[in-house]
């Protein structure tokens, strides 16, 4: 049997981890909004590919009220620190919040 849907609730962002491009960030803060989360990784071709996507809905639909949150979850050492990710994140101009999440913990 499916749980009803106004049940079903977003676990809480950790709060050990580090975030880029803002301070932090709550999802029950987030209430009342659209949230996508993207797991993503900076040296991935998958994540490549789906990053224009993210962007422009980040772009068209965030004044409706849609949050776009990035979890970088790395699959390589090269992009385990807050450092390489927030690089990486100014290089790929991602203006949304960046969760870093270097040992896959969400």
């Amino acid at each position: 049997m499916r749980a009803p849907v106004d049940t079903i609730a977003a676990p809480p962002f950790l709060t050990h981890l580090k975030w880029v491009n803002v301070a932090t960030l709550r999802m029950d803060k987030q209430l009342g909004n659209a949230v996508l989360v993207e797991f993503w990784d900076c040296c991935r071709a998958n994540s490549m590919r789906t990053l224009p996507y993210i962007k422009a809905w980040h772009e068209r639909y965030r004044a409706e009220g849609l949050c776009v949150v990035g979890i970088h979850s790395p699959g390589f050492d090269a992009t385990r620190t807050r450092d390489e990710v927030r690089t990486a994140v100014g290089r790929l101009g991602i203006e949304y919040p960046v969760l870093v999440d270097p040992e896959l913990e969400m």
